[in-house]
């Protein structure tokens, strides 16, 4: 793009039409191509290989709750060089994708703040080194969920080893809508626009020449994203910078900060740099969820339960009669009270708590009060949100209905 731009400045420039090379191949014939490749025997092996990765029900990204739900945001930062020349030579040596590291990274930087064992993220594969791609211009990439285990006490080693083979092996299968994926049956009710995060090289080229214009390029950056939380990494030969882009109530300015910290020290350990080799604990333990709780004058009893499956703690309370208080109003003063990147919590409400026979709480009981609910798609409401609807499934070439919850870009 930044060529044939250069090519049609100095054309219009010298007072004639721009004379642009011919190519062999355009985004609609390379998007032709695709279609093809899909309805042929390798998309008929990826649809088999990600309904099998995906066999079983995957929980969405569990994400942090801010206390105050400002505008949608973003933090650039960059990383110490050390971290890239010593992130660079570990993948050489573990033969791992600097991706690997970077999603394993945000994935852990994630389970500290939320406590979720299992995490999905999404990441963009590629298809620019198919060489029918070589002429087309724009992003020529879809969206592929990689599940990340991620156990307290973990070697960071071993998670870096197992995200490697995931994206190996989605990569491998990325010949197939996202829409497709997201067909396989353990995603059908799970939200992939929750959680991206993406390793992009930054290739060292020439300065764009426009005339006498001195030009030079930037890095765009956007306040509002198609998940609601993404890290971006991008590194150059000798530079690493990452962005975290997030939706309002996901994070503020204090939490980005903070969690830029957590994946900055994560990063670290993983290469080597210092710190544990192993997954830290989470931040907020649900022990000082209930503590807070108790503290707040409506309410009388609180017990906490963490629900590692899906990422959230579940709080049972039993309310003070005298001092009335509304959840949404008690959600938004936990979160402040508990600080930047506060865990998500779920809220019940009983008469009194459950016990069992020698008088203790039966916290099995309170458990299966947040047991998770498979997702269903939210309906269009208006008839204009139905024709949308109609339209883009008739485009994506679904065959059920599209929910007013739903990306287009997700669905493929």
């Amino acid at each position: 793009f930044v060529r044939e731009l250069c090519v049609a400045y100095a054309d219009l420039a010298a007072g004639h039409a721009p004379r642009f090379a011919s190519e062999a191949m355009q985004s609609q014939d390379f998007a032709a191509w695709e279609r093809g490749v899909a309805d042929g025997p390798r998309g008929d092996e990826a649809r088999r290989w990600w309904v099998e990765a995906f066999q079983q029900p995957h929980p969405s990204a569990a994400l942090p709750a801010a206390a105050v739900s400002q505008a949608d945001g973003f933090l650039r930062f960059s990383l110490p060089n050390e971290t890239l020349a010593a992130l660079r030579g570990r993948a050489v040596e573990a033969r791992q994708p600097c991706g690997a590291y970077a999603i394993a990274a945000a994935a852990v930087a994630l389970h500290r703040v939320t406590g979720q064992r299992r995490i999905l993220a999404c990441t963009p594969l590629t298809n620019r080194d198919q060489a029918q791609a070589a002429g087309v211009i724009g992003y020529l990439n879809r969206m592929a969920p990689i599940s990340v285990a991620v156990e307290p006490g973990a070697p960071l080693s071993e998670i870096v080893s197992e995200t490697g083979r995931s994206l190996f092996s989605a990569d491998a299968h990325r010949f197939i809508a996202t829409g497709d994926i997201a067909a396989a049956p353990g995603l059908r009710r799970t939200q992939l626009n929750r959680f991206m995060t993406g390793w992009q090289e930054r290739r060292s080229e020439a300065q764009p020449v426009l005339g006498d214009v001195t030009a030079r390029r930037i890095t765009a950056t956007r306040d509002s994203v198609d998940f609601d939380l993404a890290i971006q990494f991008e590194a150059a030969a000798d530079d690493l910078s990452c962005q975290i882009s997030y939706r309002a109530g996901v994070m503020d300015d204090a939490g980005a900060s903070r969690f830029a910290e957590i994946l900055n020290s994560t990063l670290a350990a993983m290469v080597g740099l210092g710190g544990e080799s192993v997954v830290a604990p989470a931040l907020t333990p649900a022990g000082r969820v209930a503590a807070a709780l108790i503290d707040h004058p409506g309410v009388n009893e609180a017990v906490v339960v963490a629900n590692p499956e899906i990422g959230e703690y579940g709080a049972v309370l039993v309310l003070n009669e005298h001092e009335r208080v509304d959840l949404a109003t008690l959600k938004a003063w936990l979160s402040e009270y508990l600080g930047p990147l506060a865990p998500p919590v779920q809220f019940r409400t009983l008469a009194a708590l459950p016990r069992m026979s020698d008088g203790e709480v039966d916290r099995g009981a309170l458990s299966r009060l947040f047991e998770a609910q498979p997702r269903q798609p939210i309906p269009p409401q208006t008839d204009l949100e139905r024709q949308i609807a109609e339209l883009w499934r008739e485009v994506l070439w679904l065959d059920r209905p599209v929910g007013r919850d739903e990306g287009f870009r997700l669905l493929g």
